[in-house]
């Protein structure tokens, strides 16, 4: 029940626990609020990506100006600057004779190597030999026609110049006389 003084009742009087006993504390100043500070490690990655990314868009709109850009138009017609103007003079020659009393001595162009087939025997050659000029290997016995007339002296007319039943080709390639009738006889020795 409340009294009429200023004591208030203490309901827990009678539980039987002591009151703890309390010891002051040292005084502790109160905290001290700081504004977080920001680095500058922070602030220059920050504009260092900025300019990054300014660089990035500038060099993109700079692509696509240019692609959009029409071509200009060329006048080929007009001359070009750096290109020297050679002039020719006029023919100023008078006589209308002509004085030059020299013969010509100009002989026929000498006749160049013309070899269809590409085996190495001009065409003039095939045609003495008798071998068809537009084959590279008239008898087929694996041989050109030049191989078989200036390398191994076989006839480029017969695939089996020596009649062992083998052919020129198929002789060489195992290292065999193809003109010889000794079916043993290696070829080891072949003139230039």
């Amino acid at each position: 029940m409340p009294t009429s003084s200023d004591q208030v009742e203490d309901i827990f009087e009678s539980s039987g626990i002591a009151e703890p006993v309390l010891t002051p504390v040292e005084s502790v100043p109160p905290p001290i609020v700081v504004a977080p500070q920001r680095s500058y490690r922070r602030l220059i990655l920050i504009v260092a990506i900025c300019l990054v990314a300014l660089l990035l868009l500038g060099g993109i709109g700079f692509g696509v100006w240019w692609w959009a850009q029409p071509d200009a138009p060329i006048n080929v017609n007009e001359p070009i600057i750096n290109e020297t103007v050679v002039t020719v003079p006029e023919n100023v020659n008078t006589t209308p004779i002509n004085l030059n009393t020299t013969v010509n001595t100009n002989t026929a162009p000498v006749a160049t190597f013309v070899d269809v087939d590409h085996d190495g025997l001009s065409d003039a050659e095939e045609l003495v030999e008798n071998t068809n000029p537009k084959k590279k290997d008239t008898d087929e016995d694996g041989l050109s026609d030049r191989e078989e007339v200036r390398v191994y002296n076989t006839d480029p007319r017969n695939p089996d110049t020596d009649g062992d039943g083998y052919t020129d080709g198929n002789e060489v390639t195992h290292f065999y006389h193809p003109n010889s009738p000794d079916p043993k006889k290696r070829l080891f020795d072949l003139p230039q």
